[in-house]
């Protein structure tokens, strides 16, 4: 994929997604993983309608063996609200961001770097927002914890 061997990549994806589907129940994180794995892909080829519809059924799928504010949730709520961004969605963007906030804040440490990043994106889209008091705020809360 860093080379740019994107049919390539998109045919590995798909034989990925027909092997995860064919896998009895029990493995259907197997299946969540593959929709991340393929909305990040065309998140970077920058197809963010099929992304995020990638990302909305791991989320789904995710959804049936676990509750809406488990940490392992975090990392698909982070990954759409990455694809909004890119799409200039700054408003859905910040509502994903503070999801994944939520979750951190209930199950990390205080001062883990996930949440310090979590601070800055969420800062950098309010400065978008022109939300700037916000955005200096949340950049505040990420410096603190970094140093």
């Amino acid at each position: 994929l860093n080379r740019g061997n994107f049919q390539i990549a998109s045919e590995y994806y798909e034989q990925a997604l027909s092997i995860a589907s064919n896998l009895e129940s029990d493995f259907d994180i197997a299946l969540a993983y593959v929709y991340d794995s393929i909305g990040l892909f065309n998140d970077r080829i920058g197809k963010y309608e099929e992304a995020i519809e990638n990302l909305k059924q791991a989320r789904d799928i995710k959804l049936k063996s676990m509750s809406e504010n488990s940490l392992f949730m975090s990392s698909t709520y982070n990954n759409i609200a990455m694809v909004y961004r890119h799409k200039l969605d700054y408003e859905l963007s910040l509502e994903y961001y503070n999801k994944v906030l939520n979750i951190e804040l209930e199950s990390l440490p205080e001062l883990h770097p996930n949440i310090a990043s979590t601070y800055n994106n969420i800062a950098l889209l309010l400065n978008q927002l022109k939300r700037y008091d916000e955005a200096l705020n949340n950049y505040m809360k990420a410096l603190k914890i970094e140093q």
